[in-house]
């Protein structure tokens, strides 16, 4: 098996190819397509994402846990696949429920049937390309299915690049290269431990129906009643941007939504391996390492995260620009809240999963449950038209709503955490606040000194970001450098050891 190094290098580079893939898609699909179809092509796939991650029920989740615990118990992917099976079922069914109810209108306001359909596909292969992927880390096969992932990329982005330089980008068009690639995702994946594990395609055991079913209501009973509470959340959110602000609204705060998960690109490379290790420990009652990852990795995942959200926050107008042209310059306010969100994606998943495996889920339900039906008027309250008691802020509205709720809970959440760990709540508190009080100020610092350029015909906004971005890049590093040199720095704040560590590796590679 490889280390664990090597597997998060792969999972490294191959999210690279991904970020490269999703900022060529989030550069040219919304400017192709307008504010109103790129809203209406977000809406449904959004919807059905959430909907089939909801009547997943947690469950695999379970099957990951499990599955990193005990790789060779062969019934355990047998037994998954009924699962799977029956979630694509369910999803179709209420589909055609909804057809012949004629309710369609009322749920995906203002959305073809065809297109309805087309984000259900797109979102069932996309959820069992997923599921691929946590059986391959679960099996320490990362390093191999990240090389047919990176294929997949790499395929992606010349059918995106053909289809724009075409002209043939249509919301009918996007939607089948979206379904397109899943499945051929989904079939690399399955080829690749098909090959390595062929003795999981072959069990003559019994599938242990019963055994299974217990197990896994035992762990995903106590997350049912909140993955529904969830869903209702999410969905209230999207629904009502749709039905009030329309297909525009929804736009700007989908583009906003997109640019900001690209700075997720470096941090979602280490999240499975991370939620893999917390798995294996919780099931050796072994508190001590899982104390000792989340010391060590967590903030410096954070510290990654702020260093692109930090930028991102005082380049949003010239982001915007790039990506979406004069069309979504509305997306700019929604953008600078937002750009902080995955800061606390990072505490959101790794804390959400330390409560997961370490089978505290009444908690991480109850929790779950408070924060989603507090959100349910706030949203209503930000998006609603004055005269009817709201605030009419369209997608600056459901930014704001997400960031506040995403910060309440990822800390409510690490204060749990870290008092079963045995850690400093206030510590890591604090941490998350200086680390973009700093960030901030140098990315604005840096900006502001590139402005200072006395170039005749400086208003190339591209430039402006790139060359600022460049400046931003080296005063880190000179401070990571100055920083590493004092010794609270070194005990205190672990992550800018190992981020002069990771920096002195590539200058001696460089050079």
């Amino acid at each position: 098996m490889h280390s664990l190094f090597a597997r998060y290098s792969y999972k490294l580079v191959s999210n690279l190819f991904t970020f490269i893939l999703g900022s060529i898609t989030t550069v040219v699909i919304p400017k192709s397509l307008g504010p109103s179809d790129y809203g209406n092509l977000t809406f449904l796939t959004t919807f059905f994402t959430t909907f089939i991650s909801t009547i997943d029920f947690g469950s695999s989740t379970w099957f990951y846990t499990k599955l990193s615990q005990h790789p060779n118990r062969r019934t355990l992917p047998k037994y998954y696949s009924i699962i799977v099976l029956t979630i694509f079922i369910v999803t179709f069914a209420f589909i055609a429920c909804v057809f012949l109810l004629n309710k369609d209108n009322s749920l995906w306001p203002g959305q073809q049937r065809k297109y309805i359909l087309i984000a259900a596909t797109y979102a069932s292969f996309a959820w069992c390309l997923n599921i691929f992927d946590k059986m391959s880390d679960a099996f320490g096969l990362t390093v191999y299915s990240e090389r047919f992932k990176i294929l997949q990329k790499i395929l992606g982005a010349i059918a995106i690049l053909t289809l724009f330089y075409l002209s043939k980008i249509t919301i009918a068009s996007i939607f089948a290269y979206q379904c397109s690639l899943a499945m051929v995702g989904s079939l690399l994946m399955y080829s690749v431990i098909k090959s390595k594990k062929k003795q999981l395609f072959y069990c003559k055991e019994g599938l242990h129906f019963k055994n299974h079913s217990k197990d896994m209501y035992t762990y995903i009973g106590p997350l049912i009643f909140c993955t529904l509470i969830g869903f209702v959340g999410s969905y209230f959110d999207r629904w009502i941007l749709q039905l009030l602000g329309g297909g525009n609204e929804q736009g700007f705060f989908s583009v906003a939504f997109s640019i900001i998960s690209l700075c997720s690109f470096f941090t979602s490379s280490m999240t499975p391996l991370l939620i893999r290790e917390y798995s294996i420990s919780a099931a050796e009652n072994d508190y001590h390492k899982i104390s000792t990852l989340f010391r060590s990795k967590v903030p410096l995942l954070y510290t990654v995260a702020a260093y692109f959200s930090c930028f991102l926050f005082c380049h949003a107008d010239n982001v915007v620009k790039i990506v979406g042209g004069e069309k979504y310059l509305n997306a700019i306010p929604a953008l600078m809240i937002l750009s902080f969100y995955p800061n606390w994606q990072v505490y959101g998943q790794l804390s959400g999963s330390l409560f997961l495996a370490t089978g505290n889920t009444r908690l991480y339900r109850n929790l779950s449950v408070f924060f989603t039906l507090f959100g349910i008027p706030l949203t209503y309250l930000l998006i609603a038209p004055t005269n009817k008691y709201g605030l009419n802020a369209g997608a600056i509205g459901l930014a704001v709503k997400t960031i506040l709720i995403n910060f309440l809970s990822v800390n409510v959440q690490l204060y749990f955490n870290a008092k079963m760990l045995k850690l400093s709540f206030s510590r890591y508190f604090f941490h998350q606040i200086y680390i973009i009080a700093i960030l901030v100020a140098i990315a604005f610092l840096s900006k502001k000194l590139i402005m200072l350029i006395p170039f005749d015909n400086f208003d190339n906004y591209i430039l402006e970001f790139i060359s600022s971005g460049v400046v931003y890049t080296c005063f880190i590093f000179v401070l990571i450098e100055l920083a590493s040199k004092f010794y609270w720095v070194r005990e205190n704040m672990q992550e800018v050891v190992q981020l002069k560590n990771l920096i002195d590796i590539f200058r001696k590679k460089l050079f």
